[in-house]
Formats: structure tokens, C-alpha cells, sequence
């Protein structure tokens, strides 16, 4: 029986121990979610106790609950932890008041509010904790509310100035003072000042300079925290319809109403990844960071919108991961998205007719404007832009050919590829009665306001051959006859690379004071004279006349290329796209 006594004696007492055990891991539990403890202090640190008249300096321990004020001195430092271990370190010559520190009831929240009266401090909300841990820090102009995050915060009350750095995941930052204004949203990166009266412009990017100026002496005691070691997650792809992948585009897109939806968007999709925390949101900017929406989904995400016709939208996509670290995200782009209400077909024929007509009027510069400075060949044996222009549409239009010149076409088919649009034009030029037709096949770079990036096929008809023999006109004059009359004995040679061979001869037009006559040149007298078969020639004489026409008696005379009022003759040649017009003077 005492046996049993003992037994149960020891049981109620175990039993006692237990829930006297318990008791107190409850209430520490409860004593830790509505109260801060202090695990490092620097310096002079003081603290005014809510209900109380006299400051005491903070020790290692100290616990801080609501209604009390923290006070550093101009190198005192302290940390204390709160909630489900987030951390508040504040910063020398700092004024910090605990306003809430507690569980909301009804979402189990557990909410911290701090008013920074003075200074600058750094926070960390830990990201581990699912949500249910909410920040917000005060100053006089500002409010900032955080789940899950790594910043840093400065106020100056002289000039009334609050600056808000994020070093990870994201902070909502409201400007107090401009009522009904959306709150701003500062991700990693990222800052904003708040100054008084003042609209913000928007969150800044942050260089690292920065953020090392601000953190050189408020890195938090116990180690870097989880924030700080977790890698970004990635966005490994993003495309503009499914077809068209950023990494191809290299500065901006401008698409077309057959780029968009069936039901008139541009969709922007990818994917993201993250090989240690789970991604758990993507959003996409079209203002090149200022504003954010949420993307559909995580690892495979969308996002769809309805452009304005001519608008810019300056593309960037970040993703955010359990650990709150957001990705930067001038890793990719910004992509500037213009779009066009035009369909390919339009933006085709638009090129085509802009590129004949700037040939036929002798407007290189305006060719030009339609070439791509990556233009890459290969029509016509060019392969760069300055090549195309200067080495085949320049020499062209000096030619003065141009002048003859009408083109038709037509566009057999248009398709888009990747950053592309492509598409087939079928062409027939006319030259002074010449002909000639091909096959073109052209690429329009969507990155480039759909200028010509590449060619296959034919180019017009123009030959690198034909530029290299200069047209021109050479004229020799030779004394005939003596006694009087004294003829006068031309040789003309025409260098004329580009008539077809079958034209087998020329007519030239011969005038003189009192007569105008023509005169045939042929293919064989400039071959006899030249040994090439590429120009025509011919001999032929101009009787000698006086002003009133009357035959000179005296011979010999001088003859000089140059002109004399009263005493010469003139040889003009027009036709296939050249004209000729020499004038011989007579010097007695």
C-alpha cells in the first residue's frame, strides 16, 4: 500500500511538472509575440518605458513592449528581435516608439508598428513565416508595410525627408501627405525619397554603391539573414505571342494587328525558376519598372494587355520567390513594344513602295532610311548596309538612269518569322524600253520599325559589272580637203555599257550654224577603234560654213573643244537612259 501511495504521489507531482513546464513555454511564447527582446546593444542606448518619467539605459535581454521609446547616441547601436523572429537593428542618433507589438485575433497576424521619430534603421521580416507576420515603420510623411522583406529606412525631421532602400522582396511605401494617393511598391534594388509637399517621381534604381553606403554600419548581428543568402529566382524565358523571345529582340518590337490576339492583346508569357525556394508570383511592368501587375502562374506564367495604337511600353518581367527575394529586373530589357495597325501585308507593300519610289526619284538618303545597319546580304552580292546603299542604289541613282525607270511588283506571300516578317516580291522594271523582271525574297526586322535586315535573290537588274566601265562620250576632230572647201572630220566613240548586245547601232544628232543631220554609230567602228564591243563609233564629216552660211574659202583652220557663238557644232545623243550633248568650237 505505501508502494501505491508513492506511485501515485509521484504520478500528480510528474503530472504537476509537466503542465507547469508547459505553462511556462505558453507563456513565454505569449510574453515573446507581444513584447521585443534586446540581443545586442553599442554604445549609449537609452529606453523611456511606456508609463514612466525616466530613461534607463538597454541592456542585452531587456524586453520592450508598447508605448516604449528607444533612444541612441551618436555611435549607439541596438538590435532586438519580435515576432516570429524578425529582426529591428536602429542606427546611431535615432529615435525609434514601439506602437503595436501583438496577435490580431481574428487572421492570427502577428503586427508590429514602429514610429521612426529620428534617424535610420534596418528591418527583416522573416520570409519563412507564411504571411503571418506583418511590418509597417512611420515617419511624419510616410507609412511602409511589409510581409516578408529586408530594408532599410532614414528620417530626417528638420527637413521632413523620409528614404526608404530595399534590399529584398518588396515594400509598400504611402506618402502621407497626399491623400487618396496609391502607395508606391519598392522592390529589391529599388529606393524612393519622400520629401514634404513634393510628388514623388517614383522608385529609383539603386547602384551597389548605394546600398554599401547605407549598410557599411547596420548589417545585422548574428550573421547575414536568410534574405541576404538566398539567390534570386530566375525568369528563364519570356516571349512576346509564344513566337517572338526577348533574347532575340535587342532593344524594341513593333508589332502589327497580325502580331495580336483573336481577341486584339499582346500576350507575354515565359517561365521562371528557382532551385531553392518555391516561386510564388511574377509580375510584368510596362512603364520599365515604375508600376507592376501580376502575372497567371508561377513556373509558366501570362500575362495579356490591349495596346494603344503608337504607344510605347517599355517591357520587364520580375519574379519573387518563399524567401521574398525578388529578381532584378534590368536583367531583362526593357523591350520597347510599339504597336502599328497594320497587318504584314500592308507593312510589305508600304516598304516596297517607299524603296521604288526613293530609286526613281533619286533619293538615296531616303533608301537609306529603309536599310538596317545590320543588314547582313545577300542580293546582289552585298552583305552589309553601307555596301547595298552606296556600292548599288547610290551609283544607280547618279547614273542618272533612274530617270527612265518604272517598276511594278507584286507580293506573292507574307509570313512572319520569329522577330521577322518575310515576304516574296515579284518585280518588273523598265528602263527606255529595256525590261527585266525577278524574284525577290525580303526580311523586315520588327526590332528595327521593320527595316530590311536581309535579301535573297534579285536586286533590280543592276550588275556589279555595269559600274565598272563609266559612260561617256570622247569626240576627235580632224582637217579634210584642201583646197577649199575644208570639210571638217569627226570621230565620235560613245562608251554605253548598258544596251542590250542585240542593238547592233546608234543614231546621233548632228547640228552646225545652218543644218541639223543625223548620223549612225556602230558597234564594230568603236570595236575597230577600242577593241571592246560595250560602246558605239563611227566617222563622219560637217561641211565648213561661215555665219551666213556661205562656204570659207580659207583652209586650214584650228580646231578646240570649246565653245565660239558663231562658229561651231553640236552633238546630242538621248536614249536607253543616257543623254549626250558635246559642243565643238571653230578658232580661225
Amino acid at each position: 500500500m505505501p508502494h501505491r501511495v508513492s506511485y501515485v504521489v509521484g504520478l500528480f507531482l510528474a503530472l504537476a511538472l509537466i503542465a507547469t513546464a508547459g505553462s511556462s513555454r505558453i507563456m513565454a511564447q505569449e510574453e515573446r509575440l507581444d513584447s521585443a527582446v534586446v540581443t545586442s546593444v553599442e554604445g549609449f542606448v537609452d529606453v523611456l518605458y511606456d508609463g514612466s518619467s525616466q530613461w534607463t539605459p538597454l541592456e542585452v535581454g531587456d524586453l520592450l513592449r508598447v508605448g516604449d521609446r528607444i533612444e541612441t547616441d551618436t555611435e549607439g547601436y541596438v538590435q532586438f528581435t519580435f515576432g516570429e523572429d524578425n529582426i529591428l537593428k536602429i542606427g546611431p542618433n535615432s529615435i525609434v516608439e514601439i506602437k503595436e507589438l501583438g496577435i490580431i485575433e481574428v487572421t492570427k497576424v502577428h503586427l508590429s508598428t514602429f514610429e521612426l521619430i529620428r534617424g535610420k534603421v534596418r528591418a527583416f521580416v522573416n520570409p519563412t513565416s507564411n504571411g503571418t507576420s506583418e511590418l509597417n515603420i512611420q515617419t511624419e510623411n510616410a507609412s511602409c508595410g511589409v510581409r516578408g522583406t529586408d530594408f532599410g529606412e532614414s528620417y530626417d525631421p528638420d527637413m521632413n525627408e523620409t528614404y526608404i532602400l530595399t534590399l529584398g522582396g518588396c515594400v509598400e511605401v504611402l506618402h502621407l501627405e497626399f491623400s487618396g494617393m496609391a502607395p508606391y511598391n519598392v522592390c529589391a534594388g529599388r529606393s524612393i525619397t519622400l520629401r514634404s509637399g513634393v510628388t514623388p517621381t517614383g522608385p529609383e534604381d539603386t547602384g551597389i554603391g548605394d546600398e554599401e553606403n547605407f549598410l557599411w554600419d547596420m548589417s545585422l548581428d548574428g550573421g547575414t539573414n536568410a534574405v541576404s543568402d538566398a539567390e534570386p529566382p530566375e525568369i528563364t524565358s519570356v516571349f512576346i505571342n509564344r513566337t517572338m523571345d526577348l533574347e532575340d529582340i535587342d532593344r524594341a518590337v513593333t508589332l502589327t494587328d497580325d502580331d495580336l490576339t483573336r481577341s486584339g492583346m499582346v500576350l507575354i508569357s515565359g517561365t521562371s525558376t528557382d532551385d531553392a525556394y518555391p516561386v510564388t508570383g511574377v509580375e510584368v511592368s510596362l512603364d520599365g519598372g515604375m508600376t507592376w501587375e501580376d502575372a497567371i502562374g508561377t513556373g509558366n506564367w501570362s500575362y495579356e494587355f490591349q495596346p494603344m495604337q503608337y504607344m510605347e511600353y517599355d517591357l520587364t518581367v520580375r519574379a519573387t520567390n518563399s524567401a521574398g527575394v525578388v529578381s532584378d529586373y534590368r536583367g531583362i530589357g526593357p523591350v520597347t513594344i510599339t504597336y502599328t495597325p497594320l497587318d504584314r501585308r500592308e507593312i510589305a507593300e508600304r516598304f516596297l513602295e517607299t524603296l521604288f519610289r526613293s530609286v526613281r526619284d533619286g533619293n538615296s538618303y531616303g533608301v537609306e532610311d529603309l536599310i538596317s545597319r545590320d543588314y547582313d546580304g545577300s542580293a546582289g552580292g552585298y552583305y552589309s548596309r553601307e555596301e547595298l546603299v552606296r556600292d548599288s542604289v547610290e551609283e544607280y541613282i547618279d547614273s542618272g538612269k533612274n530617270t527612265l525607270l518604272s517598276v511594278t511588283y507584286s507580293i506573292k506571300q507574307v509570313d512572319s518569322l520569329g522577330d521577322d516578317i518575310v515576304f516574296t516580291a515579284r518585280w518588273t522594271t523598265n528602263e527606255a524600253g529595256i525590261t527585266n523582271t525577278g524574284t525577290t525574297k525580303w526580311w523586315l526586322s520588327k526590332s528595327d520599325e521593320y527595316r530590311l535586315v536581309h535579301t535573297e535573290g534579285d536586286w533590280f537588274d543592276m550588275e556589279e559589272d555595269i559600274f565598272e566601265i563609266e559612260p561617256g562620250l570622247e569626240m576627235y576632230v580632224e582637217m579634210m580637203g584642201s583646197p577649199p572647201p575644208c570639210d571638217r572630220k569627226v570621230i565620235v566613240l560613245m562608251t554605253v555599257p548598258d544596251i542590250p548586245d542585240s542593238v547592233t547601232s546608234i543614231t546621233v544628232t548632228i547640228s552646225t550654224i545652218c543644218d541639223t543631220y543625223s548620223h549612225t554609230l556602230t558597234r564594230s567602228d568603236y570595236e575597230a577603234k577600242t577593241g571592246e564591243s560595250y560602246g558605239f563609233g563611227g566617222e563622219f564629216t560637217v561641211a565648213e560654213v561661215s555665219p551666213d552660211c556661205a562656204v570659207i574659202p580659207t583652209c586650214p583652220y584650228d580646231f578646240r573643244y570649246r565653245w565660239t557663238p558663231n562658229d561651231w557644232f553640236n552633238l546630242t545623243y538621248t536614249g536607253y537612259g543616257y543623254f549626250f550633248d558635246q559642243e565643238i568650237g571653230l578658232i580661225p
